[in-house]
């Protein structure tokens, strides 16, 4: 399509004074045109491959932070019972700064601490085995037992021998009075009574006539132990049978009335002995017994010494150690605890410094992990800063930086360096960062925790290199070119190998060119 066709329609479209003023506007763009076409201003722009220092940087804001700082508060909540500190106070790693109201802890540990010392002794006394004086005081306790031993051996045959000598004085003495013939084969009852009774009485006088003579004659082994154990129970089986002998000539007697041929008083007399009879066995009864028992006791004791005696020559076993070493770890567990308990009612700083924060006051509840107090160490200052994910592939720890704060100008110029970079990333408005840390390169009273810094971190530096500007190096062909343009105007492609990025935008050539070659940055179409 024809210019002229063009500016008819636009006339038609516009109208006429509208279309008079796109003419205008078209005729002066056409003449600019030819007049830069032939003007002879250069097609290409192009800058010489110098040899300059080259110098990299990154540069972010952080923030100034004590290097050692600490936020201190409760494990429990109680009521605080001292506050040692104020806002602006110097401590010292360790020192207490404020506690709570422990008394009742304080208690406990101190009957923890008697309890694990009584074990400790107990377990000192066991390895050191049994004294020689203990031996010996056991041994004078065996034969102190062996003597009471001996005594209520003695005690129990004597009463043996009395019990058969209370049997046959009351048999013989009392009760044959009643009897005709008493110690023959025939006993004849000498008063009426029942006939049963009367049949039963003669029968048990022949009975117990054989069984005195038969004790008597065993009495004559009782001096051994054997024959003394045996002898008892034979006595007691004896006095048993007699005591029921008497039971029974009692309700004889007691069944008599006086007569022609039998007086009240004969009567009288006859229950009199007959009662005597039965407490004289009676007694007998009880003193064996009190003798038996007494024998007893006296073995298991003189038992219980020997055994004693026997531990103590023999020392303790390790089982006996282990289970006194297992008690005093058990009282030592539960000191720890309590004073573990303790250790969270008292505020201690770990760093050295200055208290920056107090929350605290006498007589007021502290509450469980609320901050109570803040320290910020004596150690200096260190800034804090997260770098884009962009940059962070050029720094490495210790790399150099410049530092300014916003609350001096900038003139004023603080030198640190990096310390520190984290491995993992920190998500800031969606975007990947990572933290990375600064340490000054000496104290300055001027830096204070807080202040705004402004940070350049130097990441490496070139001196006497040839570079050109980073936009004039292109990709092609799995390498990298420049252009450059001879005397003649003559443009040639040339392979180069790079290196060094600096800050201001250009690059360090390794190979390709040399110093004085003209680059072209810049080509007009």
């Amino acid at each position: 399509m024809s210019l002229f066709s063009i500016i008819v329609r636009r006339t038609k479209a516009l109208g006429w004074k509208l279309a008079a003023i796109f003419v205008v506007f078209i005729i002066a763009v056409v003449g600019i045109f030819l007049v830069y076409r032939d003007s002879g201003v250069p097609r290409y722009e192009f800058v010489e491959a110098v040899r300059k220092d080259l110098t990299g940087e990154v540069s972010v804001t952080g923030r100034v932070q004590p290097i050692e700082d600490v936020e201190l508060s409760f494990e429990k909540a109680s009521r605080v019972s001292s506050v040692r500190v104020r806002v602006g106070s110097m401590v010292v790693r360790g020192s207490v700064l404020a506690e709570l109201d422990n008394g009742d802890l304080r208690a406990n540990l101190a009957q923890a601490d008697a309890d694990v010392k009584a074990e400790e002794a107990k377990l000192a006394e066991l390895k050191r085995g049994t004294r020689q004086e203990e031996i010996e005081i056991a041994r004078a306790e065996v034969l102190a037992a062996e003597v009471a031993f001996s005594e209520a051996q003695n005690n129990f045959a004597d009463k043996i021998n009395d019990s058969f000598t209370k049997s046959d004085d009351v048999v013989r003495n009392k009760v044959d009075q009643f009897f005709t013939n008493p110690r023959s084969p025939y006993p004849r009852l000498n008063f009426e009574t029942d006939t049963q009774l009367k049949n039963k009485l003669e029968f048990t006088r022949l009975v117990v006539e054989n069984m005195l003579v038969r004790w008597q004659t065993n009495l004559e082994n009782i001096s051994s132990a054997g024959a003394l154990d045996a002898q008892g129970k034979e006595a007691r089986e004896n006095l048993t049978t007699i005591k029921s002998f008497l039971e029974d000539i009692a309700r004889a007697v007691n069944a008599l009335t006086p007569t022609t041929g039998l007086s009240q008083t004969t009567v009288d007399s006859y229950k009199s002995d007959v009662s005597i009879a039965r407490t004289n066995i009676n007694t007998a009864l009880s003193n064996l017994q009190a003798a038996d028992e007494k024998l007893k006791t006296a073995q298991s004791n003189k038992i219980l010494k020997e055994e004693g005696l026997k531990l103590k020559q023999a020392g303790r076993t390790q089982e006996e150690i282990a289970a006194q070493e297992a008690r005093l770890l058990g009282v030592r567990a539960k000191a720890d605890s309590i004073r573990v308990e303790i250790a969270k009612t008292i505020l201690i700083t770990p760093i050295s410094g200055i208290v920056t924060k107090n929350n605290l006051k006498v007589g007021e509840i502290a509450e469980v992990r609320v901050p109570a107090i803040s320290v910020i160490g004596e150690g200096g200052f260190e800034v804090i800063a997260n770098v884009p994910e962009s940059d962070i592939a050029a720094l490495e720890k210790g790399h150099p930086a410049r530092v300014t704060l916003d609350a001096y100008t900038s003139d004023d110029i603080f030198f640190a360096h990096i310390i520190r970079i984290d491995p993992a990333e920190t998500i800031i408005d969606g975007v990947a960062t990572y933290e990375i840390r600064l340490a000054f390169d000496k104290p300055d009273p001027r830096i204070r925790s807080g202040m705004t810094a402004n940070i350049d971190i130097i990441t490496g530096r070139r001196e006497n290199v040839i570079v050109v500007p980073e936009r004039a190096v292109v990709r092609k062909d799995g390498g990298k070119i420049v252009r450059t343009i001879d005397e003649a105007g003559s443009v040639h492609e040339v392979f180069v190998e790079t290196g060094f990025s600096g800050s201001d935008g250009n690059v360090e050539i390794l190979s390709g060119i040399t110093e004085g070659d003209q680059v072209i940055i810049f080509e007009r179409e």
